[in-house]
């Protein structure tokens, strides 16, 4: 599996920059980063998670794995 299968692809690309701007890519972050980053906004909603040495590191690791299944799912999905 190639890192582009691993990490799912660019959540937002754009190869067009804004106006005013000489054009390049922006590639942004992977569609993996993107779950993980909404999965991790549900697992700490509620929670005091002021500092990264506060436990945090448990529920990053479970949005990354939930993200992770995410994309699983998706390959498996059938093609629209």
């Amino acid at each position: 599996m190639n890192r582009q299968d691993i990490r799912g692809g660019q959540a937002f690309p754009l190869v067009k920059s804004p106006v005013g701007l000489p054009d390049q890519q922006y590639w942004g972050m992977t569609l993996r980063d993107y779950f993980a980053a909404k999965s991790l906004a549900v697992l700490i909603q509620g929670r005091e998670l002021f500092l990264p040495d506060a436990g945090g590191d448990k529920y990053v690791d479970a949005a990354y794995a939930w993200a992770d299944q995410m994309l699983k799912s998706r390959e498996s999905a059938p093609a629209e």
